[in-house]
């Protein structure tokens, strides 16, 4: 990888410019030897390190960051969460499917409330349930396909005409909306800064620390601005901002395995495919991780 990738933001995080002054942990500096490398401590990075320390408690893992916990993407979404996501459709088949995906969403939700709980990270959680509205005459089709799904799977929901909706959110501009109970509020760059500055003993963050290039010769070797010789010993270097789709494998009693992602050619293998695209394929871990609602 010979050219950075890293983000150079041009303005700051709202969510974050919003909360008290963090200090920053030191960048990664002079040679470093780890057995684990995170690149990225967004949602993914975060729960990818810490996943790790929980199977691995004797290993060394270091997750870099090129700029500040909080400034990525990670504190720049909606705030929104939920631990349950709403059927596609209300044929049998989506319930059952709707079921399936449901309980990985649970248990990544019960794993992300409990350092919430135990740290007592104040990332302003509140219930709001959810509300799905549409301006169009598509969009009014689609939210009563949703209502359809919603009433097949008995979740509690209300449909709202344009009157109702202007009482409850103040304007008039949607047909029609559907809400349902269960999604949750939170500050998303106060709930990614809870999580960095709470990680277990054997994980070192390092903020301020782009990946400017990378190499494996039997070890993955990195270099950074500061840190010229980064090797991880167990040839596991995870890009926690490529991590698409997440295999929890815990029953399996597996680490998980290294995956190749190519994003011009869309594509997931087991090792790194031809490059028709002309493009490098960047090594994604997979597996043993529990998602983080995002």
């Amino acid at each position: 990888m010979k050219h950075p990738t890293f983000p150079l933001y041009t303005d700051l995080c709202g969510f974050n410019a919003l909360l008290p002054p963090r200090a920053a942990s030191a960048p990664a500096k002079g040679d470093i030897t780890a057995d684990y490398v995170v690149v990225g401590a967004g949602y993914t990075g975060l729960a990818a390190a810490r996943r790790l320390a929980q199977l691995q408690p004797q290993a060394r893992i270091i997750v870099i960051e090129a700029t500040e916990v909080g400034e990525g993407s990670s504190g720049r979404n909606s705030g929104f969460a939920s631990p349950r996501d709403l059927p596609s459709g209300p044929s049998a088949a989506d319930l059952r499917r709707a079921e399936a995906l449901n309980r990985f969403t649970e248990e990544g939700w019960a794993w992300l409330m409990a350092p919430i709980e135990a740290h007592g990270i104040d990332c302003g959680l509140q219930v709001s349930g959810r509300i799905k509205a549409a301006a169009t005459d598509l969009g009014a089709k689609q939210v009563r396909a949703l209502e359809a799904a919603v009433k097949a799977a008995g979740l509690p929901h209300q449909l709202w005409d344009r009157s109702a909706l202007q009482e409850r959110i103040g304007t008039s501009y949607y047909q029609c909306a559907l809400y349902t109970e269960e999604g949750y509020l939170l500050d998303p760059a106060a709930l990614i800064r809870g999580l960095a500055d709470t990680l277990p003993a054997n994980i070192a963050l390092h903020e301020n620390t782009p990946l400017l290039s990378m190499q494996r010769q039997g070890k993955w070797h990195l270099e950074t601005p500061a840190a010229r010789r980064m090797r991880c010993n167990l040839a596991s270097c995870l890009f926690g901002a490529c991590c698409l789709r997440i295999v929890w494998e815990q029953r399996c009693g597996a680490l998980g395995r290294i995956g190749f992602w190519c994003g011009p050619c869309m594509r997931m293998n087991g090792r790194c495919p031809p490059r028709a695209c002309g493009k490098r394929c960047y090594p994604v871990f997979i597996g043993a991780i529990q998602g983080l609602p995002i």
